[in-house]
Protein backbone atom coordinates (compact mmCIF):
# COMPACT_ATOMS: atom_id res chain seq x y z
CA UNK A 1 0.00 0.00 0.00
CA UNK A 2 2.65 2.27 1.27
CA UNK A 3 4.98 1.67 -1.93
CA UNK A 4 1.41 2.69 -4.45
CA UNK A 5 1.23 5.69 -2.12
CA UNK A 6 5.12 7.03 -2.68
CA UNK A 7 4.46 6.94 -6.63
CA UNK A 8 1.16 8.80 -6.70
CA UNK A 9 2.87 10.98 -3.83
CA UNK A 10 6.27 11.03 -6.21
CA UNK A 11 4.06 12.13 -9.35
CA UNK A 12 2.28 14.90 -7.31
CA UNK A 13 5.50 16.94 -6.37
CA UNK A 14 7.40 16.35 -9.45
CA UNK A 15 4.42 17.74 -11.48
CA UNK A 16 4.75 21.16 -9.34
CA UNK A 17 8.55 20.98 -9.43
CA UNK A 18 7.85 20.68 -13.59
CA UNK A 19 5.56 23.28 -13.73
CA UNK A 20 7.59 25.73 -11.26
CA UNK A 21 9.64 27.12 -14.38
CA UNK A 22 6.26 27.91 -16.28
CA UNK A 23 5.07 30.03 -13.31
CA UNK A 24 6.25 33.44 -14.45
CA UNK A 25 4.88 37.15 -15.81
CA UNK A 26 2.73 36.75 -19.34
CA UNK A 27 1.66 33.33 -18.65
CA UNK A 28 -1.99 32.23 -18.35
CA UNK A 29 -3.94 29.99 -15.79
CA UNK A 30 -5.20 27.80 -18.79
CA UNK A 31 -1.87 27.05 -20.03
CA UNK A 32 -0.40 26.00 -16.50
CA UNK A 33 -3.05 23.50 -16.18
CA UNK A 34 -3.03 22.42 -19.36
CA UNK A 35 0.53 21.45 -19.02
CA UNK A 36 0.44 19.97 -15.40
CA UNK A 37 -2.12 17.62 -17.01
CA UNK A 38 0.04 16.86 -20.02
CA UNK A 39 2.44 16.17 -17.53
CA UNK A 40 0.66 13.57 -15.42
CA UNK A 41 -0.96 12.02 -18.07
CA UNK A 42 2.86 11.59 -19.63
CA UNK A 43 4.42 9.91 -16.24
CA UNK A 44 1.40 7.46 -16.27
CA UNK A 45 -0.88 9.22 -13.90
CA UNK A 46 -4.74 10.50 -13.88
CA UNK A 47 -5.17 14.28 -12.82
CA UNK A 48 -7.80 13.15 -9.80
CA UNK A 49 -9.21 16.32 -9.63
CA UNK A 50 -10.69 17.06 -13.32
CA UNK A 51 -14.08 15.40 -12.80
CA UNK A 52 -14.22 15.31 -9.33
CA UNK A 53 -17.50 16.60 -7.96
CA UNK A 54 -17.69 18.31 -11.31
CA UNK A 55 -14.30 20.10 -11.70
CA UNK A 56 -13.56 20.29 -15.17
CA UNK A 57 -10.07 20.98 -14.69
CA UNK A 58 -6.62 19.00 -13.89
CA UNK A 59 -5.58 21.93 -11.23
CA UNK A 60 -6.59 24.68 -8.92
CA UNK A 61 -5.15 27.33 -9.37
CA UNK A 62 -5.54 30.33 -6.38
CA UNK A 63 -3.69 33.74 -7.44
CA UNK A 64 -3.27 36.98 -5.12
CA UNK A 65 -6.25 37.25 -2.55
CA UNK A 66 -8.04 33.68 -3.70
CA UNK A 67 -7.45 31.62 -1.11
CA UNK A 68 -8.12 28.06 -2.65
CA UNK A 69 -10.22 26.19 -5.11
CA UNK A 70 -9.28 28.67 -7.54
CA UNK A 71 -10.49 28.22 -11.39
CA UNK A 72 -7.88 28.01 -14.27
CA UNK A 73 -8.88 31.13 -16.67
CA UNK A 74 -7.34 33.26 -19.31
CA UNK A 75 -6.07 35.19 -16.02
CA UNK A 76 -2.39 36.46 -17.36
CA UNK A 77 0.40 36.21 -14.08
CA UNK A 78 2.22 39.33 -13.65
CA UNK A 79 5.13 40.64 -11.78
CA UNK A 80 4.38 40.41 -8.12
CA UNK A 81 1.89 38.04 -8.39
CA UNK A 82 2.03 35.24 -5.71
CA UNK A 83 0.14 31.52 -7.13
CA UNK A 84 -0.48 28.57 -5.55
CA UNK A 85 -1.05 25.35 -7.71
CA UNK A 86 -2.93 22.54 -6.27
CA UNK A 87 -2.48 18.78 -7.56
CA UNK A 88 -3.77 15.71 -6.81
CA UNK A 89 -2.89 12.80 -9.05
CA UNK A 90 -4.16 9.41 -9.14
CA UNK A 91 -2.38 6.17 -9.99
CA UNK A 92 -3.20 2.45 -9.82
CA UNK A 93 -6.09 3.82 -7.94
CA UNK A 94 -3.67 5.75 -5.00
CA UNK A 95 -3.62 9.47 -4.49
CA UNK A 96 -1.34 12.02 -4.47
CA UNK A 97 -1.90 15.51 -2.83
CA UNK A 98 0.10 19.00 -3.02
CA UNK A 99 0.48 22.16 -3.26
CA UNK A 100 2.91 24.69 -3.22
CA UNK A 101 2.73 28.71 -3.57
CA UNK A 102 5.13 30.28 -6.02
CA UNK A 103 6.63 34.10 -6.35
CA UNK A 104 5.96 35.24 -10.08
CA UNK A 105 8.59 37.67 -10.70
CA UNK A 106 9.73 40.04 -7.94
CA UNK A 107 7.47 39.88 -4.96
CA UNK A 108 7.83 42.62 -2.41
CA UNK A 109 10.11 41.49 1.07
CA UNK A 110 5.91 41.01 3.17
CA UNK A 111 4.62 38.50 0.34
CA UNK A 112 7.92 37.04 -0.09
CA UNK A 113 7.72 36.52 3.90
CA UNK A 114 3.97 35.03 3.97
CA UNK A 115 5.50 32.06 1.20
CA UNK A 116 8.36 31.37 3.61
CA UNK A 117 6.21 31.22 6.53
CA UNK A 118 3.42 29.38 5.50
CA UNK A 119 5.76 26.60 3.94
CA UNK A 120 7.66 26.49 7.51
CA UNK A 121 4.01 26.62 9.07
CA UNK A 122 3.41 23.28 7.44
CA UNK A 123 6.67 21.60 8.36
CA UNK A 124 6.27 22.56 11.82
CA UNK A 125 2.72 20.73 11.79
CA UNK A 126 4.49 17.51 9.91
CA UNK A 127 6.68 17.71 12.55
CA UNK A 128 4.58 16.95 14.90
CA UNK A 129 3.24 13.25 13.51
CA UNK A 130 4.37 10.25 14.87
CA UNK A 131 1.94 7.70 16.66
CA UNK A 132 -0.32 7.81 19.42
CA UNK A 133 -0.37 11.85 19.13
CA UNK A 134 -4.00 13.01 18.84
CA UNK A 135 -3.98 14.51 15.00
CA UNK A 136 -5.19 17.63 16.59
CA UNK A 137 -1.60 18.62 17.56
CA UNK A 138 -0.89 19.62 13.83
CA UNK A 139 -3.47 22.13 14.59
CA UNK A 140 -1.84 23.66 17.78
CA UNK A 141 1.54 23.60 16.47
CA UNK A 142 0.69 25.45 12.92
CA UNK A 143 -1.28 27.82 15.11
CA UNK A 144 1.48 28.81 17.89
CA UNK A 145 4.05 29.14 14.70
CA UNK A 146 1.95 31.38 12.76
CA UNK A 147 0.13 33.59 15.85
CA UNK A 148 3.52 35.13 16.99
CA UNK A 149 4.50 36.22 13.10
CA UNK A 150 0.53 38.18 12.91
CA UNK A 151 -0.76 35.41 10.41
CA UNK A 152 -3.94 34.14 10.47
CA UNK A 153 -4.94 30.58 9.57
CA UNK A 154 -8.13 30.20 7.44
CA UNK A 155 -9.84 28.47 9.42
CA UNK A 156 -12.40 26.80 6.93
CA UNK A 157 -10.44 24.76 5.14
CA UNK A 158 -7.86 21.64 6.42
CA UNK A 159 -6.09 18.41 5.22
CA UNK A 160 -7.69 14.90 5.25
CA UNK A 161 -7.12 11.79 5.00
CA UNK A 162 -6.14 10.18 1.99
CA UNK A 163 -5.26 6.73 0.05
CA UNK A 164 -7.50 4.86 -2.42
CA UNK A 165 -9.81 8.33 -2.17
CA UNK A 166 -9.16 11.63 -2.44
CA UNK A 167 -10.76 13.13 0.67
CA UNK A 168 -11.28 11.01 4.13
CA UNK A 169 -11.84 10.39 7.41
CA UNK A 170 -9.97 12.13 9.25
CA UNK A 171 -10.12 16.08 8.98
CA UNK A 172 -6.98 17.80 9.52
CA UNK A 173 -7.93 21.15 11.20
CA UNK A 174 -4.85 23.77 10.59
CA UNK A 175 -5.90 25.25 14.70
CA UNK A 176 -6.02 23.72 17.60
CA UNK A 177 -9.69 22.00 18.51
CA UNK A 178 -8.69 18.84 20.65
CA UNK A 179 -12.51 17.62 19.63
CA UNK A 180 -11.48 17.14 15.71
CA UNK A 181 -9.52 14.65 14.87
CA UNK A 182 -8.25 11.15 16.05
CA UNK A 183 -5.26 9.49 17.51
CA UNK A 184 -2.24 8.81 14.75
CA UNK A 185 -1.84 5.21 13.68
CA UNK A 186 0.91 3.71 11.59
CA UNK A 187 -0.18 2.95 8.35
CA UNK A 188 -2.46 6.06 8.04
CA UNK A 189 -2.00 8.53 5.26
CA UNK A 190 -2.98 12.24 5.47
CA UNK A 191 -2.79 15.44 4.05
CA UNK A 192 -0.98 18.44 6.15
CA UNK A 193 -2.14 21.84 4.58
CA UNK A 194 -2.36 25.15 6.21
CA UNK A 195 -3.38 28.58 4.13
CA UNK A 196 -1.90 31.19 5.61
CA UNK A 197 -2.99 35.05 4.80
CA UNK A 198 -1.85 38.67 6.43
CA UNK A 199 -5.44 39.75 6.87
CA UNK A 200 -8.77 38.74 8.66
CA UNK A 201 -9.04 35.53 7.42
CA UNK A 202 -12.46 35.17 6.37
CA UNK A 203 -13.56 34.14 3.13
CA UNK A 204 -16.25 34.15 0.59
CA UNK A 205 -16.95 31.76 -1.96
CA UNK A 206 -18.13 33.43 -5.38
CA UNK A 207 -20.90 32.23 -7.63
CA UNK A 208 -18.41 29.76 -9.76
CA UNK A 209 -19.38 27.30 -6.38
CA UNK A 210 -15.07 26.63 -6.30
CA UNK A 211 -13.05 29.80 -5.82
CA UNK A 212 -12.73 30.71 -2.33
CA UNK A 213 -11.31 34.45 -1.77
CA UNK A 214 -10.30 36.47 1.05
CA UNK A 215 -13.06 38.64 2.06
CA UNK A 216 -10.70 41.92 2.59
CA UNK A 217 -8.70 40.96 -0.35
CA UNK A 218 -5.32 40.46 1.50
CA UNK A 219 -3.21 37.70 -0.30
CA UNK A 220 -3.00 34.06 0.73
CA UNK A 221 -0.80 31.27 0.56
CA UNK A 222 -0.93 27.45 0.92
CA UNK A 223 1.34 24.49 0.89
CA UNK A 224 0.49 21.13 1.51
CA UNK A 225 1.82 17.47 1.79
CA UNK A 226 1.00 14.27 1.63
CA UNK A 227 2.24 12.14 4.85
CA UNK A 228 2.14 8.49 5.67
CA UNK A 229 2.00 7.94 9.87
CA UNK A 230 5.00 5.37 10.29
CA UNK A 231 6.03 2.80 12.81
CA UNK A 232 8.34 5.79 14.78
CA UNK A 233 6.99 9.10 13.00
CA UNK A 234 6.41 9.88 9.25
CA UNK A 235 7.30 9.57 5.95
CA UNK A 236 6.51 12.66 3.19
CA UNK A 237 5.25 11.02 0.11
CA UNK A 238 5.26 13.94 -2.06
CA UNK A 239 8.72 15.11 -1.89
CA UNK A 240 10.46 15.53 -5.33
CA UNK A 241 13.26 12.99 -6.44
Amino acid sequence: MIDKMRIAGKLAANTLEYIHNHVVPGVNLKTLDQLCEKYILQNNGNPALKGYRGYPFATCISVGHVVCHGVPTDQILKDGDMVSIDITVEVDGWYGDACRTFAVGNLSIKHKQLIEYSEKAMWEGIKRIKPGVHSSEIGRTIQAYTKPLNLRVIEEYCGHGIGNEIHMYPNILNYYNPDVGVILQPGMFITVEPILTIGSGKTILLDDGWTVVSSDGQPCAQFEHTVAVTEFGYEVLTLID
